[in-house]
């Protein structure tokens, strides 16, 4: 990687050196030759994308993106709708943009796009690269003193005519008349376009982008990039309901989606659930030889700081209001409803850099437990897997902020309790203890040497624990009794097999819940059923995407359609 970097440097010293030239004062600086376009339209790239990359973990001569289909197709209806459309201020024309963490398989979408584009014949994609490392071999390094217009303009001529050279310049009205001899329309595919503007688009390129590209006839843009950019100055807000928006592949909403990555790669349904589902992200971190997610973090958060409880507020809250934050957008994905969500995968190594090793050692330990027994069954393991994580993120934040009703419910916290900041322990218990009330004694003689009030502590299993996956207990003073709370997870229907033991209080937490259940447990005692609105006011905003509700309902949905279908079959027979 340094020595990457280093090269990437000299690159940028050698072109940079060629552009400018000082008078013997040292103040006068010459500007390099503009671009010289042909006087006949044509597209110098024009041959599809190879994704060569990815016959190392699917073992075929010939490989294609997994479970690209559907988006590809939304994107390309997008297209064929927008394209044509001219817009005004009052009613601008949209962009398509693909928003998503680093790896997630952005780029490969976009050339997924410039493909079909290309195959289908009806426009001229023009594919431009502003990730720094991949596309042309120099690769896209902003000039002493350039503009983010005059950058722009200089790259997508670099990108039109294939140049090596990457040190001219290009005018505005040049690439416009260039492009203006175009036979099809015109759809520019910009890759990685945070790069070049940090989320701070100028004025001048805003300008640029809506008047050749969006409100202009036959001309459309396609964007990717780390965050959902301000777009504030092309007319548009930051919310993707006001962009066309594309979402990556994602296993959870494919049909059958985890079966073929299972097959395919070998991917666990642990790791699904640490991706947040998104399959580029799961092939980049878990079956590319040369990435690590650790180290990925690591080498693009050198010498940050790491403020624990603004994350955690994001990470619960889905909502960017810490500026410090800012820098790690590249490993938050953007929700469909405008929110953030950080990815375990990612969230576990903001925590170790955070020196918040007891969550890091508990979700490692987590996914390790579960892992072993998820690989090729529906067996609801990464869904306790989610919510042990979402208990031990939310009862966190609980040190710096206040709980609301339903994370009080769920952690044991009494409501008068809600705001009293309970110092949080995390504790792994002894593998010899298999029952609630071995749990109970190993825990009330925890707490006593604790001598810190109000606590909370969350207990784990290191074996299997009769009833229970994890245990909450409570203790506001030293003179309040231990409130003890199990909870228990259940990825589909289904009710625990044993009434809760005294003095816990059992709570069910299911994936598949009734969002307003209209009547409450009748075949065990002790228990409280968390339904599907509570559940979703307790869960993270980052672990959402993993509630499986929805999902199943489709594999009900399929699995209804297909007994429907052989009745039908048996009937016509």
């Amino acid at each position: 990687m340094r020595a990457e970097v280093d090269s990437a440097r000299q690159l940028v010293n050698h072109y940079t050196a060629k552009i400018i030239a000082l008078d013997p004062v040292g103040s006068t600086v010459k500007q390099a030759p503009p671009f010289v376009f042909p006087a006949k339209f044509s597209l110098k790239r024009n041959t599809p994308f190879a994704f060569d990359y990815l016959r190392d973990y699917l073992g075929e001569s010939t490989a294609e993106p997994l479970l690209m289909d559907a988006s590809v197709k939304a994107a390309l209806e997008y297209i064929d709708k927008q394209t044509p459309k001219e817009g005004d201020g009052i009613n601008p024309v949209p962009p398509c943009a693909i928003a998503s963490v680093a790896r997630s398989g952005k780029t490969t979408l976009l050339q997924s796009i410039f493909n079909r584009l290309l195959q289908d014949g009806k426009f001229n994609p023009i594919f431009v690269n502003f990730n720094g490392k991949r596309g042309l071999e120099q690769g896209f390094h902003r000039q002493h003193d350039e503009s983010d217009y005059d950058a722009f303009l200089r790259w997508v001529a670099v990108s039109l005519l294939e140049e090596t050279d990457t040190a001219g310049t290009c005018q505005e009205q040049d690439l416009e008349e260039y492009l203006s001899r175009s036979e099809l329309p015109i759809v520019l595919l910009v890759d990685e376009l945070n790069a070049l503007t940090a989320n701070d688009i100028s004025e001048e390129l805003a300008r640029l982008l809506r008047q050749r590209f969006l409100d202009q006839p036959n001309r459309y843009l396609c964007f990717t990039s780390h965050w959902f950019l301000d777009l504030s100055p092309l007319g548009h807000s930051e919310s993707p309901r006001d962009t066309n928006f594309v979402e990556l592949p994602n296993v959870q909403n494919e049909k059958g989606g985890i079966d073929v990555l299972t097959e395919k790669t070998g991917t666990s349904r642990v790791q699904v659930a640490e991706c947040l589902g998104t399959v580029g992200l799961l092939v980049s971190s878990y079956h590319e030889r040369n990435f690590k997610p650790d180290r990925y973090f690591a080498q693009r958060t050198a010498s940050k700081t790491f403020p624990l409880s603004s994350f955690l507020d994001e990470f619960c809250k889905g909502v960017p209001r810490h500026d410090e934050m800012r820098h790690f957008d590249r490993f938050t994905s953007i929700l469909e409803n405008g929110k953030i969500a950080w990815p375990i995968l990612f969230a576990k190594e903001f925590l170790y850099s955070a020196g918040e090793y007891t969550l890091y050692n508990l979700m490692n330990h987590t996914t390790t437990a579960i892992e072993r027994s998820s690989y090729n069954e529906d067996s609801g393991d990464e869904w306790e897997y989610t919510v042990r994580v979402a208990i031990a993120m939310v009862a966190r934040n609980a040190e710096f902020r206040g709980l609301n009703q339903t994370q009080a419910t769920i952690l044991g916290v009494p409501d008068e309790n809600i705001d009293s900041r309970p110092k949080l322990y995390v504790r792994e218990l002894p593998g010899d203890i298999k029952t609630p009330q071995q749990a109970q004694e190993h825990l009330d003689s925890y707490i006593e040497k604790t001598n810190e009030y109000p606590t909370l502590v969350l207990a784990y299993p290191r074996a299997q624990l009769e009833i229970f996956d994890t245990i909450t207990c409570f203790k506001y003073s030293e003179s309040t009794d231990t409130i003890f709370t199990g909870q228990q997870m259940k990825q589909g229907e289904g009710y625990p097999a044993k009434d809760a033991p005294s003095p816990f209080n059992g709570l069910l937490i299911r994936g598949d819940a009734d969002y307003n259940p209209r009547r409450r447990p009748t075949k065990r005692k002790g228990w409280q059923y968390i339904s599907g609105k509570e559940m979703h006011d307790f869960l993270p905003c980052s672990l959402h995407p993993l509630i499986p509700s929805e999902w199943l309902k489709q594999k009900k949905k399929k699995k209804k359609k297909k007994i429907k279908i052989e009745s039908c079959v048996e009937r016509t027979v």
